[in-house]
């Protein structure tokens, strides 16, 4: 059976693995190529230990020896340099360590004992040393790092109150325009690069409050101290929902759910967005996020949470609309717990732009329609909190109407591309540059391509990219 690795968001397919067989359902992909499984969502809900992932593979960063045989990346993460030939016995579990950032832009290739490995450079050297020598191990200059989860540490709460958000005038509230890379904090190639201007920095919400009401945030610290010593900007998101949220919400506190099949998981857990446990939580995390991130400078953006199929993106792919329905669903409901969340976020972050990504809800474009205008039009947020397309392609033919809501929307759009320039077919007339023509079409006013696009070859677009975003950013900075 040939591995399969589908791009999907920012999550790699996850697949699941029984006593070392791999089995792949016959998965196809929605025009925003998220994965949609074959399987029905269950009843059940008994837990499943983590999903692991089939190593991937890439021809574009191997290194083909006298003999035929080749090293290759494999991993979730891209995070083992391997021989080609044993790439499809390898698995990985899917999990964040910051380590794995700092080799992307490593050269996997034989070493000198004749095995596969990276080859250290300074700059990955110099990556390596700025995280926390407790939460990395650095290899020699002939190993390939060994994924590794983070340690697992006893929080601590920080003793010192936290600071008091300065309220400035909203006038006086710097909004982010022109272009952000969508990840790559640790990556040199993003960093270096002139025309980013911040970089879009990720985590989820059971990895910083693994325990109610203490918060670490480790793992978003590393991030945010790699693009400050860069002079970069950055945004921030965390998801929520199904992948995101802390098991002890649905444990421990009792917050209701149901299941549904996120990336070949079937027994996910979603919780209810309007339940008021939920809510609650939710406005605690925003809160506790505000206190420590909202009087940053280097801040530009903050994403709404949502209880969506991936805690981030408004949709609810592969969600059993009518088991939601039965669980209580609305579009009133959904609206409103949309809503709430976000003016709590605004009010946990009275100084930052803030947006909430949008997608079709429930087959229509209403949902989100009259959450952004809602939001928008709520003169207590002044015109703060914005709109989130995280599938921008240049397309008109996926959620049409939904563009059309967005070309008549009064506010700011803040987008991502939908794939990487390499996938062609998911562009309109295959041609990336048609992304940011209907950005401008649209009035996006910042954008946020994948991080490939900013790195040097063979791993890379090594620059093909610079002129439209040159002039993607000088667009932007005529914009109110």
């Amino acid at each position: 059976m040939t591995p399969k690795f589908i791009y999907a968001g920012f999550f790699a397919a996850f697949m699941l693995v029984i006593g070392g067989v791999v089995l792949l359902s016959d998965n196809k992909k929605d025009d925003d190529s998220n994965i949609v499984a074959s399987t029905t969502p269950t009843e059940s809900v008994v837990i499943k230990p983590p999903p692991l992932s089939v190593a991937s593979t890439s021809s574009s960063n191997s290194n083909n020896d006298t003999n035929g045989n080749s090293c290759v990346r494999a991993g979730c993460s891209s995070q083992l340099c391997v021989d080609k030939r044993d790439a499809g016995n390898i698995m990985t579990t899917c999990e964040y360590n910051e380590q794995y950032a700092c080799y992307q832009d490593a050269r996997c290739e034989k070493q000198s004992n004749g095995r596969c490995g990276f080859t250290m450079t300074a700059e990955v050297k110099a990556c390596l040393s700025s995280l926390s020598s407790s939460e990395t191990q650095v290899p020699t200059s002939e190993q390939s790092p060994v994924p590794a989860p983070i340690p697992v540490s006893t929080p601590v709460v920080d003793s010192k109150p936290a600071p008091t958000p300065v309220v400035v005038p909203t006038s006086q509230i710097v909004k982010p325009r022109g272009v952000f890379s969508s990840s790559g904090a640790g990556s040199s190639g993003v960093l270096s690069d002139e025309n980013v201007r911040g970089v879009l920095i990720r985590g989820l919400w059971k990895d910083i409050e693994k325990t109610p009401d203490v918060f670490t945030f480790t793992v978003i610290d590393q991030q945010v101290t790699m693009v400050k010593n860069s002079g970069k900007s950055y945004s921030l998101s965390i998801m929520a929902g199904g992948p995101g949220s802390p098991l002890w919400l649905t444990e421990t506190l009792g917050a209701p759910y149901i299941n549904y099949s996120f990336r070949g998981e079937t027994a996910s857990r979603l919780p209810l967005f309007w339940d008021p446990i939920a809510q609650e939580r939710l406005n605690k995390l925003a809160k506790a996020l505000g206190e420590k991130y909202g009087n940053d400078p280097l801040l530009k953006l903050v994403y709404v949470s949502q209880m969506s199929a991936n805690g981030l993106e408004g949709h609810l792919q592969n969600v059993d609309m009518t088991a939601l329905k039965k669980a209580g669903y609305t579009d009133d409901k959904w609206v409103e717990a949309g809503k709430q969340v976000a003016k709590n976020f605004a009010n946990a972050f009275p100084n930052k732009a803030l947006a909430f990504e949008v997608h079709d809800v429930n087959s229509s474009a209403s949902v989100p329609s009259r959450i952004i205008n809602d939001l928008w039009n709520d003169p207590s947020l002044e015109h703060r909190v914005g709109a989130g397309m995280w599938w921008i392609s240049g397309k008109t033919s996926y959620q049409g109407g939904l563009i059309e809501v967005l070309k008549a929307y009064p506010g700011d759009i803040y987008g991502q591309v939908i794939g990487k320039s390499t996938e062609p077919t998911r562009f309109q007339n295959s041609d990336y540059g048609t992304v940011f023509s209907q950005a401008k079409d649209i009035g996006m006013r910042y954008i946020e391509p994948w991080e490939y696009e900013f790195k040097p070859g063979p791993n890379g677009a090594d620059g093909k990219w610079d002129v439209i975003f040159k002039d993607f950013n000088t667009w932007t900075d005529t914009l109110p």
